[in-house]
């Protein structure tokens, strides 16, 4: 977790995993995902990206998708 505050969207991915609130953790999981196809859209138009950085943003959204799915099932 530590080494995704080196990118520019790793604070909002941080503050969705620490979000402890369930009605707060919706709009802190949007935030995250909007950071994520926001660094992923400028990394194709500047050519930028880095694998490193890729496969970090693949995990972070993955992770992202599991606490989603965790959501639903305590709100369902």
């Amino acid at each position: 977790m530590g080494n995704n505050r080196n990118y520019v969207w790793g604070e909002l991915y941080e503050a969705a995993l620490l979000e402890t609130d369930d009605k707060k953790l919706p709009s802190c999981l949007q935030a995250a995902k909007a950071a994520f196809d926001r660094r992923v859209q400028e990394m194709r138009a500047d050519r930028t990206s880095t694998s490193e950085e890729l496969r970090a943003i693949v995990d972070a959204r993955n992770s992202l998708k599991i606490l989603r799915l965790e959501l639903d099932k305590r709100t369902w």
